[in-house]
């Protein structure tokens, strides 16, 4: 209607008809950054009435914009794991949680790439999201995903320099700082920290680095599958030379920098490089087992413990690292034919005490689950006449000794055997009860004794807390604030398994006294926070299950409906044991529907009343 006119005088004139009818309108520009900033900036100053959404891609017309328009991008960061997993669902793939957090790492959770493996998984790998994944990260795949033919054209445009440092940097799906990320590029290939500041711009003006506050920066993960196939066509040296360098510079770091990811990145260079030592001693740990590391490596410890070119107390160590996994899976199967290979090894070799008093424990508590108490009081024997007669030893055997008593079901002497425990653990940290009742560990760690790290005191004073309740609760009692007072213990030593392990059977507790807010708010302030900001993969679907029971326990039948609903399209991806769980807890919200619990337990009065 207004031949001849500018664009932006259209744009007046429209936006001078949405002011009289009192209007306002939203023009969406894709591709914007193939628009001179110079010429949108008019564009967006034509009318009050019109809003302005501008997508792009990341690259230096981005900062033009910015710089012109004075405003700040905001990053689209993709899918959630929730939203993958219902799109997986509706392509009849399976996976966990665990699985869609892996492709959306490898996808950078953007929905075409995510859509296109996943539609790759259901037609190549039968619906296999785990395997999908696997293959993608060996790059032993055979049908290209659209995220490497679209952003092979972006990687085609890079010099040398740029290439080297996608290349070496793909390895790490952490952030590195720059000097950390120079250090990688000149051992692997002799690039000067100039030459790799420059690569970094340049690579941050096309948004393949992702910056990550001041100073640490990684490459983009919809990029680094181009990267790390680059890397791999420079040979088997550049490779491992990145690997080692990478290896070298977390070690390093990793007293001061303890961060969860970062030792996830360690281990899978310790694997990929060959290194059994630092596994092996790290598997023994039982911190180690606390944070969740072991099934990063458990597949390659069970390769070095059957392997005849390392050493035998290494294979020793890694057969106990694998033990210990099981007895805290509860997985008995294979323990026995584990601890008889241990004891071969110690015999054919002539292994230290240090061996001889870790396979006479654990060969204790296995007899004792199989209620096997002769085997229990001759191994006690044997091990006490051996037990070197130091507090520490003292402390860890009189535990193991009151385990077994709990496995026999010999509950009364168990819980006086952890009380006698749960007294010296106090001393020790220099705490008395008081200090811990009704305070937050920020609060009880100031009053610590000493300076020294109380890491191990605190984990097992939180497991003689632990195994003290389950003993007291087996015999009907009430183990009162033992439970509240191990989270906190385990919570102070980063003890995140069994925080959560305990925190759910609070919960049950809870449930179980009819205290269904309790159960809520434990659930919610606790829990909840931890499996989420830590993304303690293993532990989110049992959790928002249990909390779906728990709210249907309040009468909240829809949020629970939701809940169930956002885990469904998981169940499939889940092993037998898990599927039956998500089933009984979905059958047991809909009996609850229709046949109501006790009411809520509430205070008696007496207790409730302010003093006067």
């Amino acid at each position: 209607m207004l031949p001849g006119a500018s664009g932006t005088e259209i744009l007046v004139a429209i936006g001078r008809h949405l002011a009289e009818d009192g209007l306002t309108a939203t023009v969406v520009l894709d591709n914007a950054h193939r628009v001179a900033a110079g010429d949108i900036a008019p564009l967006i100053a034509a009318s009050p009435q019109l809003r302005f959404v501008l997508l792009a891609q990341p690259n230096v017309a981005i900062a033009r914009l910015e710089a012109t328009i004075g405003v700040s991008a905001e990053p689209l960061l993709g899918w959630s794991n929730e939203t993958a997993a219902a799109e997986g669902s509706s392509l009849g793939c399976r996976g966990d949680y665990a699985d869609y957090e892996r492709l959306l790492k490898l996808t950078a959770g953007l929905p075409l790439y995510v859509q296109n493996a996943l539609k790759i998984a259901a037609e190549s790998y039968e619906g296999d999201v785990d395997r999908l994944c696997t293959a993608l990260e060996e790059r032993t795949h055979i049908v290209e995903t659209a995220q490497e033919l679209i952003l092979a054209d972006v990687f085609e445009t890079f010099n040398d320099n740029d290439r080297r440092a996608v290349g070496a940097l793909s390895l790490s799906d952490v952030p590195l700082s720059q000097a950390e990320a120079s250090n990688i590029l000149k051992r692997t290939f002799g690039m000067e920290p100039a030459d790799a500041a420059a690569a970094f711009r340049r690579l941050r003006s096309s948004g393949s680095i992702q910056i990550f506050g001041v100073d640490r920066f990684k490459i983009h993960d919809a990029i680094r599958p181009l990267g790390r196939a680059f890397l791999d066509d420079l040979g088997a040296v550049a490779l491992k030379t990145a690997r080692e360098a990478i290896r070298d510079i977390l070690t390093v770091a990793l007293p001061i920098d303890h961060d969860r990811q970062r030792v996830f990145l360690l281990l899978r260079m310790f694997v990929a490089l060959g290194n059994v030592k630092p596994l092996v001693e790290m598997a023994t740990d039982e911190l180690f087992h606390e944070l969740g590391y072991m099934e990063e490596i458990s597949a390659y410890l069970t390769q070095a413990a059957a392997s005849e070119d390392i050493a035998p107390e290494d294979r020793f160590w890694a057969l106990d690292g694998l033990v210990f996994a099981h007895f805290k899976d509860g997985d008995d199967a294979d323990i026995r034919n584990k601890l008889d290979r241990m004891d071969e090894l110690v015999r054919e070799n002539d292994l230290g005490l240090t061996e001889r008093l870790a396979i006479g424990m654990k060969r204790m508590l296995f007899a004792a689950r199989d209620k096997d108490v002769a085997t229990v009081k001759k191994t006690m024997s044997e091990l006490s006449r051996v037990l070197p007669q130091t507090p520490q030893h003292l402390r860890v055997a009189k535990y193991n000794y009151a385990h077994a008593l709990f496995e026999l079901g010999m509950m009364d002497e168990c819980v006086s055997g952890t009380l006698d425990l749960i007294v010296e653990y106090y001393d020790l940290l220099g705490l008395r009860l008081a200090d811990v009742m009704g305070n937050n560990p920020d609060k009880i760690f100031p009053l610590l004794k000493g300076e020294h790290n109380h890491t191990d005191d605190l984990k097992h004073l939180a497991d003689s807390l632990d195994l003290q309740s389950k003993a007291i609760k087996a015999t009907g009692n009430n183990p009162g604030l033992a439970p509240i007072h191990a989270m906190k213990f385990y919570s102070m030593a980063q003890s995140l398994d069994s925080f959560v392990r305990v925190g759910q059977e609070l919960v049950d507790d809870f449930i179980g006294r009819n205290d269904y807010i309790g159960a809520r708010d434990v659930i919610e302030r606790n829990l909840m926070p931890t499996i989420m900001g830590l993304k303690l993969a293993g532990r989110i679907i049992p959790v928002r299950s249990q909390y779906a029971v728990v709210l249907a326990y309040c009468g909240a039948f829809d949020e629970a409906d939701a809940e169930m609903a956002r885990l469904a399209p998981y169940e499939g991806g889940l092993d037998a044991r898990g599927q039956w769980e998500l089933q009984n807890q979905r059958a047991l919200i809909a009996h609850l529907r229709e046949n109501p619990p006790p009411p809520q337990w509430q205070m008696p009065p007496q207790l409730g009343r302010p003093r006067k």
